[in-house]
């Protein structure tokens, strides 16, 4: 994480896999889901300013960072994943996800028999096919 007062948590996802998310900051919890090619510290640049007001965890998606993972890959254990993640805080959190991550994010407000109603939804995903990159945006409110 790029902050030294980080500390690494983990929860249990549905199917037993651990789940790593490391915490810094105070204020309302937000899950930041980073893209496929990455893992936590790829919000070394954001978490720390996010940090100023809100409690932020970054998690590490299945199969990458300290997370575990299965050898039967599914999408819907990665929503499962966030899922949990949000549980565990024990209180309304926001969702943000980047690339593969919004994706991710997206999917994991309704997982379950209590889907996530977690206040607010970010995603952002890079548009590769221009020449000048294009980012778009979603927020939806609950």
């Amino acid at each position: 994480m790029p902050e030294a007062s980080a500390t690494v948590e983990r929860v249990t996802s549905r199917d037993g896999t651990p789940i790593a998310y490391w915490r810094s900051g105070t204020g309302p919890p937000i899950v930041l889901v980073h893209g496929t090619t990455s893992a936590h510290w790829s919000w070394r640049f954001v978490a720390p300013l996010l940090a100023n007001d809100f409690a932020v965890c970054a998690l590490d998606r299945r199969g990458r960072g300290e997370s575990g993972d299965t050898e039967d890959y599914a999408l819907e254990r990665e929503f499962e994943d966030v899922a949990a993640v949000v549980a565990s805080l024990g209180e309304p959190a926001g969702l943000f996800g980047h690339s593969y991550g919004a994706t991710v994010a997206l999917g994991a407000t309704g997982v379950g028999p209590n889907p996530i109603r977690s206040g607010k939804l970010g995603l952002v995903s890079l548009r590769q096919r221009s020449a000048a990159p294009r980012w778009v945006e979603s927020t939806r409110n609950w």
